[in-house]
């Protein structure tokens, strides 16, 4: 309803719903494979497929940020997310965000294993803060009509104070893209 709000067709919605229908449904299967495969050549390969969708979800937010790892991450999605929220993703490759953060390419790879995967880590960060501002809301602390009005200046600010995900919603050709290489 939100993005058929924001201006989005309802057949770009139904897109992006496919793909990440798509992409849960070759997580599954892959899954699946892994479990069943019969020789050993089709348990690593199964086995492979499996790490690289782990990968793009290991590790949110649980990155120490005072460590000089922690710090050198912090650097990588915020270089990220400035270029995604001025370029769009499409237009912006990993060496550019390595040049914004001050780092050689191979620096991002360490740390994300695609480019895709930085942009969900990005997308991620900014949802955190998206619970954070609605939590008034959702724990019923405020009466109804009070709810009501919160929840409005909160979508409203969001666009504000969510740049990424707002670009991402404005943009859903990037979304999808990010979708299909997942």
């Amino acid at each position: 309803i939100a993005l058929l709000a924001s201006g989005l067709s309802s057949s770009a919605v139904g897109t992006m719903a496919d793909s990440v229908n798509s992409n849960a449904i070759e997580e599954d299967q892959a899954r699946h494979d892994a479990k069943n495969a019969r020789d050993e050549g089709q348990r690593k390969k199964a086995a492979e497929k499996v790490a690289r969708f782990e990968a793009l979800w290991d590790g949110w937010g649980e990155e120490d940020v005072s460590t000089p790892r922690g710090k050198m991450r912090v650097r990588l999605i915020k270089a990220a997310t400035e270029l995604f929220t001025e370029q769009g993703y499409r237009k912006t490759s990993v060496d550019e965000i390595a040049r914004r953060a001050g780092v050689a390419k191979g620096t991002v790879y360490t740390f994300f294993p695609t480019k895709a995967a930085l942009m969900i880590e990005a997308i991620a960060i900014e949802k955190k803060a998206l619970i954070q501002m609605v939590e008034p809301i959702l724990s019923g602390a405020l009466p109804p009509l009070q709810r009501l009005r919160f929840y409005v200046r909160t979508v409203l600010s969001a666009m504000r104070e969510l740049p990424l995900t707002t670009r991402l919603v404005l943009d859903h050709e990037d979304f999808v893209e990010i979708l299909d290489e997942l």
